[in-house]
């Protein structure tokens, strides 16, 4: 296995492999009780994996020990990672086990006495970058315009030989219309609904 890190300005690899390493991950289920079911489970989604690792950075190289030559001092291997940290989103590759986007939430490190050596203690989160969908001024535009057509009325001109029915026929395409369209011309047509004469105008609705 492999261990490599990587940002825009740097890119190392860990040069002596962690004798254990933990990632650890979970999902949002919620656990409920239905009747003649029993308990049962409803899918969440699943949360950001948790990446950690302990290792050092050997101030000399050991091929007992070592999966490569270091790139870096201990030193400067940790002050390195320090930078990472503070830069923000890394990329993490652990051949065969995990490769992905991620944050270093902790990072300790100490150096062990004679040596030379440092000591790091490891901490990662996957990181997924969220995605965001933009909407044109345009489409909104058009939108609402539609939203307010829908709502909208038209007006009639009554001809010569028209009565509700017709006129709820060939406007909406129902002739059962013609009640509401003289409850919205009330005014308009007078209390008789079969006394409508030419040249009125009638309010039609956008919907029936």
């Amino acid at each position: 296995m492999e261990i490599w890190l990587r940002n825009d300005a740097y890119n190392v690899r860990f040069p002596v492999l962690p004798a254990e390493y933990t990632i650890s991950s979970s999902s949002n289920n919620t656990s409920v009780h239905v009747t003649a079911l029993s308990e049962v489970t409803l899918l969440g989604d699943r949360n950001l994996q948790e990446i950690s690792f302990e290792t050092f950075i050997p101030k000399i190289y050991d091929a007992t020990f070592c999966d490569c030559v270091p790139q870096y001092s201990p030193t400067e291997f940790a002050s390195i990672l320090e930078q990472m940290k503070r830069s923000g989103v890394c990329r993490l590759t652990m051949s065969g086990v995990f490769a992905g986007q991620v944050t270093i939430e902790t990072l300790d490190t100490n150096e062990n006495d004679g040596t030379g050596d440092v000591n790091i203690s490891l901490s990662l989160k996957e990181y997924i970058k969220p995605v965001v969908t933009k909407v044109s001024t345009r489409v909104i535009s058009e939108a609402r315009t539609a939203k307010a057509g829908a709502g909208a009325s038209k007006t009639y001109t009554v001809k010569s030989g028209d009565n509700l029915s017709k006129i709820a026929q060939s406007q909406t395409g129902k002739a059962g219309n013609w009640r509401t369209i003289y409850s919205d011309n009330q005014g308009t047509i007078g209390s008789n609904p079969n006394l409508i004469k030419p040249g009125q105008q009638l309010k039609i609705r956008a919907s029936y």
